[in-house]
């Protein structure tokens, strides 16, 4: 895909064993460039350095030709190159090297499909992978992190602070067995149904609902014994609604697939819509609209 006339340079970037690395081949100036990034940085930041790394061959290099074809299989990065916002200094730093030489050359950024056994673009991807082995070059230690990957390492952060504080609470117990982990696509299919089965659910997973005694500590009329078994010994808590109740067998087997549970914790396991038909079907819990 070299162009005889002019210059073609191919450039890639790659991450292994989370090091980042990147690579720039030119056969016609005899160029081999493989160089590490911070073990921070994104391969997007490696291939578009690696575009800059061979604007910067061009202004060491005494070239007659003003024709210049850069391939690179990173769309991301050609986008982010030709687009009217940046947001990325790394790409900032690269489109502004580009302006300044394209008042002498005539750079032409072209896309390559990657392992697609194209020569040029092979050497790019070993140079690049050899660049993960490398030593940080120091003048690259100051490319910043990503953006994305800030919000990602600040969330996970804040994620782990709030599972150890989970699991090493002493309170709500019977949360901690329904309710074991930070599960977020849990939370997002909760808070996707109704705003009173969201209530009700809420109420049943922390045993925070108007039955036994949290109704009595709060002044709320309740039942001594189980409504639906009616059994004088069987006292209307959370664990006989979900686990015990025999009068409620047929209704776990139609809505959660299981006679009995063994314990609360296994309700964990449980999908939320299932667990709701259930609750509905007891008829346990009035559907009080929330203004």
């Amino acid at each position: 895909m070299d162009k005889e006339a002019g210059i073609s340079f191919y450039t890639d970037g790659s991450k292994l064993d989370n090091r980042v690395g990147g690579g720039v081949f030119s056969a016609k100036l005899d160029t081999k460039i493989a160089f590490r990034l911070p073990d921070h940085c994104s391969v997007f930041q490696a291939e578009v350095t690696a575009i800059k790394e061979s604007l910067l061959v061009l202004t060491k290099s005494v070239i007659t030709t003003r024709s210049v074809f850069i391939y690179t299989d990173s769309q991301a990065a050609l986008k982010s190159l030709m687009s009217h916002r940046i947001s990325s200094k790394t790409v900032k730093d690269c489109h502004d090297l580009l302006a300044d030489l394209s008042s002498y050359f005539t750079v032409n950024l072209q896309w390559v499909p990657g392992h697609s056994d194209i020569p040029g673009n092979c050497v790019a991807d070993e140079l690049a992978r050899t660049g993960t082995t490398l030593q940080l070059d120091p003048g690259k230690e100051d490319i910043n992190m990503p953006l994305a990957t800030c919000r990602y390492l600040i969330d996970k952060h804040v994620i782990n602070i709030a599972e150890c504080q989970w699991n090493q609470s002493l309170t709500c117990s019977t949360s901690r067995q329904t309710w074991q982990e930070w599960n977020m696509s849990r939370t997002c299919r909760l808070l996707k149904f109704k705003r009173n089965d969201i209530r009700t659910l809420v109420g049943v997973l922390t045993g925070h609902c108007l039955i036994g005694r949290h109704a009595s500590r709060l002044g709320t009329p309740y039942n001594d014994y189980c409504r639906s078994c009616q059994e004088v010994e069987e006292e209307e808590t959370i664990k006989h609604l979900l686990c015990d109740c025999a009068a409620l067998y047929r209704k776990r087997i139609a809505t959660i697939g299981r006679g009995f549970l063994d314990d609360v914790s296994e309700v964990a396991q449980i999908k939320l819509v299932s667990l709701m038909k259930f609750i509905r079907s007891t008829g346990w819990f009035r559907e009080e609209p929330i203004e």
